[in-house]
């Protein structure tokens, strides 16, 4: 497992390199809840997602120097209005932020001094591990094509929230 940085992001509990070796029997399992999103008020979105998120959610920006600019899902905090004590979408319009789409994934620096950004997973989620059911991540020793499709959302996603922002 790799060391996690000192302060991991907003639902991730841990996180570890995804390995066709230490993973090979893992299966992705889509689920029709988010518990990590109950109680969870204000998500991190990038500017290409500003258009879908403005039919839902009002936008605002964090303080500071570093703003960012996020959706609220409540106006008080510890309150989503949107998700049930379940983990369940209460309403079927809601846009949903794709910081919250990539979760259990994202891309991350395995050190510090490194370039690269390598596809790790928090493996405390609900959506992978060793399941009976859901997509095999691989096969063959190589990656299945929901592992490719992953990879690509969470590329995509990196670039738009590296996108230089207007001030």
């Amino acid at each position: 497992m790799a060391s996690a940085p000192q302060s991991l992001p907003l639902f991730y509990n841990a996180l570890e390199p995804l390995s066709s070796e230490a993973h090979a029997a893992f299966r992705f399992r889509a689920l029709d809840r988010a518990t990590f999103l109950v109680g969870q008020h204000a998500i991190p979105i990038t500017v290409d997602e500003f258009v879908a998120a403005q039919r839902s959610l009002p936008i605002v920006f964090t303080s500071g120097d570093d703003a960012i600019p996020i959706a609220l899902m409540g106006l008080n905090e510890g309150v989503n209005v949107f998700i049930g004590d379940d983990g369940k979408l209460t309403e079927d319009q809601v846009y949903v932020p794709a910081y919250v789409r990539r979760y259990p994934f994202m891309l991350a620096r395995l050190r510090p001094d490194a370039e690269e950004l390598s596809l790790c997973f928090d493996p405390t989620g609900e959506t992978i591990g060793t399941f009976d059911e859901g997509e095999p991540l691989f096969a063959d020793g190589k990656p299945t094509e929901i592992v490719q499709n992953i990879l690509a959302f969470n590329e995509q996603f990196e670039q738009a929230a590296r996108a230089p922002r207007t001030s």
